[in-house]
């Protein structure tokens, strides 16, 4: 049976220094499945200045994380436009740890955050696979590719014979 554990902060929280704690999570040791969501929004600092207002987020546990960064627009008429932060990672603590989500806000820095959650699933097995994004190659030519896939392509055929 799995454990889970979660924090939601409702409340709005408006970023001004790097690396701010938006939500954090204490954990005990163990295998992890953990979600960090959030709801970012614009401010209008003035009402007369149109501008960009980029921001970024991190969701930490001891070195593994996950980033993401936006740009959200302040409109001095209408106010700004929001957006929803997502992200995720999985972890082993062999002690118990903390779990953060972190944001710091660019130039000039007015972002607000609300609906904060971060979530962790304990599980009893955790496989993590990291892979080359698909845009990339690691093989040398077409040959090598070529080869491989074919492998792959008769490793499959054994399977379903």
């Amino acid at each position: 049976m799995s454990d889970a554990y979660l924090i939601q902060i409702s409340e709005l929280q408006k970023i001004t220094t790097s690396k701010q704690v938006v939500a954090a999570l204490n954990l005990p040791a163990g295998k992890y499945l953990i979600f960090g969501k959030a709801n970012a929004a614009a401010m209008k600092l003035n009402g007369t200045i149109d501008f960009n207002q980029p921001f970024g987020c991190t969701l930490v546990c001891g070195t593994t994380e996950d980033k993401c960064g936006g740009n959200l627009y302040s409109n001095a008429s209408e106010g700004g436009n929001w957006g929803t932060v997502a992200l995720n990672i999985g972890v082993t603590l062999e002690a118990d740890g903390r779990v953060e989500m972190q944001c710091t806000p660019g130039n000039p820095g007015c972002i607000l955050f609300f609906e904060v959650v971060i979530s962790a699933i304990k599980v009893e097995n955790l496989t993590i696979i990291h892979l080359i994004p698909p845009g990339e190659s690691r093989f040398s030519t077409r040959s090598d590719f070529e080869k491989i896939h074919f492998a792959i392509n008769l490793d499959e055929l054994k399977v379903k014979i």
